[in-house]
């Protein structure tokens, strides 16, 4: 199989009026469906087949990063893309992205430039790289927009670490107590429900709500598992719609304390792949477009894809974003500011790096009032069941009495 090429699993419907089903080959599923279109094929279903049973490969953040610095070394010591890609394809700590590395290769070898060479390879290298390559192909220079590249790596790398090692400590406090709950219900308790079945005397409500859950666990536990997964079922159906989606991300906007820390990343991450995408030499239109890829958030994603449409009927970044409320006030006037200087791409690295101490600010002083909380709430709730369960024991020592 040519490099780059995939094989496709399709269910279509011939001239004939016949459901067929079998096995293209393409570049990418649209290319594939473009195959089928031309042979009369009413398409119904087109699935990647490796897709189908193989998990998809992840490249650790930490090894790209560390590959991009390389490439950009050397590059800058005088070796050719070949070269290059030949040294950096050596890496036994990640033989998927040396597999892809040598597959780039390859391509490049038969014709290919790199950023298309790349492009084959979605799941690895983004469109922020690809069209940071493109520029610099057309310019002669490959170092100096992969070096902005790898900064913004690092940046959102560095601002994804610290969110994941904030949430952390509550996942910590939270996997604690449903072991602890878990051995309470499924080891102590049951001696306790055959302990108090002897006794004769009215048991407390909160021992009473206890026992039943204990005495109902076989039940309990199964329509729990069932209910959790038909409510994920069900959100995974809805979030294929767009409105769902927009409702969903409202929500999280919405949501007290979360939704000060969304927004902020949001505007950061636009704000710094524009500012990599720009100061490599991309037009305005062009870095907008690409920067949709960064943009998570449906409802931000929609604005920004009403800011582009204004930006092509001729309307200024800022007053486009500014009326599409894209950005707050003060990122607007160092858009404007941007725009009449003509630092379009400074005012964006200004902007990225003022909102990203925002959200490391906002996500500190959240975890400050949660992880107390969570160490309170555990402690009620298992302290709680304990009391429950010992209730009884206390009202019968004070009948000895």
């Amino acid at each position: 199989m040519a490099i780059g090429m995939q094989v496709f699993i399709y269910k279509a419907i011939n001239s004939n009026g016949l459901v067929i089903r079998g096995e293209v080959m393409a570049m990418d599923a649209g290319g594939a469906e473009s195959i089928l279109r031309e042979k009369g094929y009413l398409i119904k279903t087109i699935n990647n087949k490796r897709r189908i049973w193989e998990f998809k490969k992840r490249v650790n953040q930490d090894d790209f990063i560390q590959f991009i610095t390389e490439f950009i070394a050397l590059i800058r010591a005088g070796l050719t893309v070949t070269e290059v890609l030949g040294q950096c394809s050596d890496r036994p700590a990640n033989p998927y992205l040396s597999n892809v590395l040598k597959a780039s290769l390859k391509a490049i070898n038969s014709g290919v430039p790199l950023s298309a060479a790349m492009a084959l390879f979605p799941d690895v290298f983004d469109t922020v790289i690809i069209s940071t390559i493109r520029t610099g192909e057309s310019a002669g220079d490959l170092a100096s927009p992969l070096e902005k590249y790898r900064v913004y790596l690092e940046r959102r790398n560095n601002l994804r670490n610290k969110v994941v090692q904030a949430l952390v400590y509550p996942l910590f406090i939270l996997a604690a107590m449903t072991i602890i709950l878990s051995v309470l219900f499924v080891f102590v308790m049951p001696r306790f429900v055959t302990l108090y079945s002897d006794f004769n005397a009215e048991l407390p409500v909160p021992t009473r709500v206890i026992i039943f859950i204990v005495s109902h666990m076989g039940v309990i536990i199964p329509t729990a598992a069932v209910a959790v997964i038909a409510v994920y079922a069900a959100l995974k159906a809805a979030g294929r719609s767009l409105q769902f989606k927009l409702f969903l991300d409202d929500i999280k906007l919405g949501l007290p304390l979360f939704g000060g820390i969304i927004a902020p990343l949001e505007i950061a991450g636009l704000s710094r792949t524009l500012f990599t995408l720009l100061s490599g030499g991309m037009t305005l239109a062009e870095a907008l477009i690409t920067a949709k890829e960064s943009v998570k958030n449906s409802r931000f994603l929609k604005r920004l894809d009403s800011v582009i449409a204004k930006i092509y009927s001729g309307t200024g970044f800022a007053l486009a974003a500014a009326e599409e409320n894209l950005m707050p006030p003060t990122a607007i006037k160092l858009l404007e500011a941007g725009e009449s200087s003509g630092m379009m791409d400074t005012m964006l690295g200004e902007i990225a790096s003022y909102y990203e101490q925002i959200a490391e600010n906002r996500i500190t002083s959240l975890m400050t009032i949660i992880e107390p909380a969570l160490i309170f709430f555990t402690g009620i709730l298992v302290g709680g069941v304990i009391i429950a369960m010992y209730l009884p024991i206390f009202k019968l020592a004070e009948i000895v009495k």
